[in-house]
């Protein structure tokens, strides 16, 4: 016995329910790419502070493994580092004043987090622009609607004269 195709007839067929099923799956495929996109473009760490605050090193310690001479930074340095299987961007900017605003600018929208490097041994002294510089970062409209997370790290207590985390706490208060 042979099988007989029967042509199947969509006359008078309603194709709404199938247009609006293709249009929530294409719709839904839409927003998910997007939100691997935008959450994928969030691996920055940025490393930022004052100038002579320890950036540079903290930066080739995490990225090199290594201890190295530093100078005063003129651009940015970008490596990766591995935690978790998870690849994140290391950014660290320079600390010069007429410097870091532009890097920072350029890099605060792939930032997932942000570490704010303080010298402990002078911070008395550069109190004033270490406080604006912090209240910058965290009054800035795209860190803040982000939540982008702020970490402010207390660098060089090793030294005699550095402050405890308690005091620099109670001087940036």
């Amino acid at each position: 016995m042979a099988d007989k195709k029967v042509p199947v007839k969509l006359e008078g067929t309603d194709f709404t329910q199938i247009f609006i099923a293709v249009f929530v799956i294409v719709i839904s495929l839409v927003l998910f790419a997007l939100y691997k996109r935008r959450k994928s473009s969030k691996r920055g760490i940025l490393l930022t502070g004052l100038c002579d605050s320890g950036k540079t090193l903290i930066y080739s310690q995490l990225v090199h493994n290594k201890n190295v001479q530093t100078h005063t930074s003129i651009k940015e340095n970008i490596g990766s580092y591995i935690v978790n299987n998870d690849v994140l961007k290391i950014v660290d900017i320079p600390g010069h004043e007429r410097l870091r605003d532009k890097f920072f600018e350029q890099y605060k929208s792939t930032a997932k987090g942000i570490v704010f490097v303080i010298d402990s041994v002078t911070l008395q002294q550069d109190i004033r622009d270490v406080a604006e510089f912090l209240y910058n970062i965290l009054v800035d409209s795209l860190i803040a609607s982000s939540s982008t997370d702020v970490l402010i790290l207390c660098n060089k207590q090793d030294q005699t004269f550095a402050k405890g985390t308690t005091a620099v706490k109670s001087i940036l208060e």
